[in-house]
């Protein structure tokens, strides 16, 4: 409980102080709400009746206060970490864990986009500067532009990729896109084809739930950290927008009723990352998004 101090009066708040979780986007800082005042301190009556004569001074109430309840769930040792790679701007992403006992953050790298040799000394730079020990290689899915990494960390990790089986395909004509696009492409490991709806996947103790989101490419998956209050997002839904249906494997009504089904049930306080752009709320998104929203008026909601 926080007292906050007016001349010579204690008040307490109406309701407890709320730390809220700390989402690791750009280094959010907490928000502490603090309620107006009650009004006198319960105390305060009984110290007027400290020095009162008799043996029986007026009862005093004090209300039971309800202990401190926070609105969402504990802060989590998890810290998401976003830098943009590539020609297409595709938002890499570090989740990493707290410090061991030798300095090292552990690591999971999402999407790994960087496509030159330039971009993968910057992208081992940055990993550095995290202190990050990468142990983990997920993709949301296989679009050139989110693979594009996936070689330099196998090379320099031996972790191989892990991807929705439906979207084998796309990971195999990555190479492929990239020549026709004209962007510098390295050779691909082989995947992990074992990312399945529904799974948990356990990192630093905490839960994160896998869920199949089709419709931008046919094996999307995202990433949602319930006790962490954030969802890995890809290209299902961006600020303002969501990802291209016209690619293969794409499809407008798909991808609208995968973001009802898996996204937008989702708290509204939800942190969305996304594979481009900045970051974004599940509510922000399900009020406002003009393709796909709540009231199903987006222009794929319409068909």
């Amino acid at each position: 409980m926080v007292d906050v101090k007016i001349l010579d009066r204690v008040i307490l708040p109406k309701e407890p102080v709320v730390l809220h979780p700390v989402f690791p986007v750009l280094r959010i800082r907490p928000i502490v709400k603090l309620g107006v005042g009650l009004g006198p301190h319960p105390g305060e009556e009984a110290r007027r009746y400290c020095g009162a004569k008799g043996p029986n001074p007026p009862p005093v109430h004090v209300p039971k206060l309800p202990p401190l309840q926070p609105e969402r769930a504990p802060v989590t040792p998890l810290e998401i970490a976003s830098r943009p790679f590539g020609p297409f701007e595709e938002n890499t992403l570090l989740i990493l864990g707290p410090l061991d006992a030798s300095g090292r953050r552990p690591a999971a790298i999402v999407d790994p986009g960087m496509a030159t040799s330039e971009e993968c000394a910057a992208f081992d730079a940055w990993c550095a500067e995290w202190s990050a020990d990468i142990q983990e290689v997920l993709l949301t899915h296989a679009h050139l532009d989110h693979v594009a990494g996936t070689g330099h960390v196998f090379r320099t990790t031996g972790i191989q990729p892990r991807l929705h089986p439906l979207d084998a395909p796309t990971y195999a004509q990555a190479p492929i896109a990239a020549a026709l696009y004209g962007v510098s492409f390295d050779t691909l490991p082989e995947p992990r084809l074992d990312l399945a709806d529904g799974e948990v996947w356990e990192f630093c103790g905490v839960p994160v739930q896998v869920a199949h989101c089709p419709g931008h490419a046919p094996g999307h998956v995202v990433f949602y950290a319930a006790s962490a209050g954030w969802l890995i997002g890809g290209d299902v839904v961006f600020r303002g927008s969501v990802g291209r249906t016209d690619l293969p494997g794409g499809d407008g009504p798909t991808l609208a009723e995968a973001v009802h089904r898996v996204v937008y049930v989702l708290p509204d306080a939800t942190v969305v990352f996304p594979g481009h752009g900045p970051t974004t709320t599940v509510g922000e998104e399900r009020r406002s998004n003009p393709f796909i929203n709540a009231a199903r008026t987006g222009m794929l909601d319409r068909g």
